[in-house]
């Protein structure tokens, strides 16, 4: 009889000077969005997550410098308020976001300011409800 294991995604902090941290999310899996890109500073990539319902977790890795751009409105229903949240980074980067805050989120790209190609993985994971 094969044994159902459910996807975790788990973040570890130890070592000395910090403080110790581990944090795992354990979800049913419905949909994901595993893939790898190519990109430079003339080819920016957008995210296609709109197929995955109830979004779970969301990473990206590359051992090169980075920036995710989330488009958001903080706005209200009268007053819409887009921006776009620049998050450089080299490494993980990784994102839980909720219902409410995903309802947000009209956009998610990905741009370097590297002239040569730089791979980025892209990880988006998807509950089951």
């Amino acid at each position: 009889m094969a044994t159902n294991i459910l996807p975790n995604v788990r973040t570890v902090i130890s070592g000395s000077g910090v403080t110790a941290f581990d944090q795992k999310v354990e979800f049913t899996l419905s949909e994901k969005l595993e893939t790898t890109l190519l990109i430079k500073s003339t080819n920016s990539a957008s995210i296609a997550y709109a197929n995955i319902d109830n979004i779970k977790s969301i990473l990206f890795y590359s051992t090169s410098n980075f920036t995710v751009n989330l488009t958001v409105d903080i706005g209200t229903t009268e007053v819409p308020n887009v921006v776009i949240f620049p998050i450089a980074t080299t490494g993980n980067f990784r994102f839980d976001p909720t219902v409410v805050f995903m309802s947000k989120i009209s956009a998610i790209s990905i741009s370097t300011e590297s002239t040569t190609d730089i791979s980025v993985d892209v990880c988006i994971y998807g509950e089951s409800t």
